[in-house]
Parts: structure tokens; sequence; C-alpha cells
């Protein structure tokens, strides 16, 4: 569900039931600007988000000792 869509913001609810990790989004959009006309060919961006918390490899919990 899309909470916002404007030119230069786009939020959006995430379902509940969507597991935490990473997912790659991607937006599609024939937005020409300020025109009113659609652009003749679809553009698109994709992203990595990461839902709930990023998962690094090297992450531990334990303190350091140098």
């Amino acid at each position: 569900m899309f909470g916002t869509n404007n030119p230069s913001e786009l939020l959006f609810i995430v379902p509940p039931e969507l597991k935490d990790g990473e997912y790659e989004l991607t937006v599609t959009t024939q937005y020409s600007g300020s025109t009113k006309r659609l652009l003749k060919t679809p553009r698109s961006v994709s992203r990595t988000v990461y839902i709930g918390t990023k998962n690094n490899d090297n992450d531990d919990d334990r303190p350091v000792i140098e």
C-alpha cells in the first residue's frame, strides 16, 4: 500500500508478514516531470533494501580485544 507518491518521494507500507532480510526494490515510471505527457519508454531504478536489521557476517556481539 502506498502512503505517499510524489515526484521526489515514494513512501509505502511493508506488509507485516514480510520476513526480515535483503530485498531488491524496483520502481518503474513513465512520469516525465512538469509536462502532462508520459514518456514513450518506462524508466526503472532498482535498489537493495533491508527489512529489519541488516545482517553483516562480520558483526559479532562479543567485545573486540586488541
